[in-house]
């Protein structure tokens, strides 16, 4: 990867404040099935930003899309 690349991950992204809108509702469920099949479990913006951290990037932008899954944009640090 080149030092001016951009990493887009396709992922849901949890809402740091939880609302009662249609949008958070569908990452909220998804979060529940991933909790209960999975163990897994979405994450906020800012843990995706300490996990992208930690691999030597730095997250530059989240882009929401009319679904439920979001844009994450980062580059290396």
């Amino acid at each position: 990867m080149g030092p001016t690349a951009t990493l887009l991950v396709v992922e849901k992204v949890m809402p740091d404040v939880v609302d009662v809108s249609a949008a958070t509702q569908r990452v909220m469920m998804a979060d529940l099935h991933m909790l209960v099949i999975t163990r897994g479990r979405e994450r906020t913006r800012s843990e995706y930003a300490q996990l992208l951290g930690a691999g030597s990037f730095r997250l530059t932008g989240v882009i929401p899309t009319n679904v439920v899954d979001s844009f994450i944009e980062a580059q290396l640090a």
